[in-house]
């Protein structure tokens, strides 16, 4: 059972400097997609289409809320099944008809959705995995793992950089699979449980 916390709302206002600039982008990438159009130039049209597709989106769904948690004005695109986080506190928000909530603790995202970046976590080979034995999505005894590895950059010379790995395995039940992703310099997981549970277990103390 939630508790009341998880039933506070948040009203979302229009970022109009975002919500003009992305329009203007829009704008400018239409003009860009039929001139291309017309000189034989499919191709390009096609990808200038995409980015000014993003743009409208963006312009669209541009805003600004304040964190339920802290208080913090922050920005981002606000649309329905969007998750929004606080850059202060990295409280999680979601919207439910049309206004900011916050994420339950039980949520389950399809994708891995709730990321963390490196530089806020003690080193990789510190890392301490939670929910041994358990799913990573669901919390349910696992069937099967699921490798992934992290690289860091150590040092850097001028014929040959130095990169350490280090390997962990999530644990995944029948049901479940991709419940942990790691892209880059970040780490992202389906639940918003496993993604408090890493983080307070990992989280850098200073």
């Amino acid at each position: 059972m939630l508790n009341d916390s998880h039933l506070q709302r948040a009203s979302v206002t229009r970022s109009w400097p975002r919500t003009l600039g992305y329009g203007l982008l829009a704008v400018a990438s239409l003009a860009g997609v039929v001139s291309l159009w017309l000189n034989d130039h499919a191709v390009w049209a096609c990808l200038l289409a995409v980015f000014g597709l993003c743009a409208a989106f963006l312009s669209a769904t541009s805003g600004t809320a304040r964190c339920l948690n802290c208080g913090w004005k922050f920005g981002g695109a606000f649309h329905m099944g969007s998750l929004n986080q606080c850059p202060e506190c990295l409280t999680w928000h979601r919207i439910d008809r049309g206004n900011l909530v916050l994420v339950p603790p039980d949520f389950i995202a399809d994708t891995p959705d709730f990321t963390l970046d490196v530089e806020i976590l003690k080193s990789p080979a510190e890392w301490r995995l939670p929910w041994s034995g358990l799913c990573c999505v669901c919390h349910k005894p696992a069937t099967s793992v699921t490798e992934l590895e992290m690289r860091t950059l150590v040092s850097q010379h001028v014929t040959y950089n130095r990169v350490s790995i280090v390997r962990f395995k999530f644990g995944h039940c029948t049901p479940h699979n991709r419940g942990a992703e790691i892209s880059g310099s970040q780490i992202k997981f389906r639940s918003h449980a496993y993604w408090t549970d890493f983080y307070s277990t990992n989280r850098r103390d200073d």
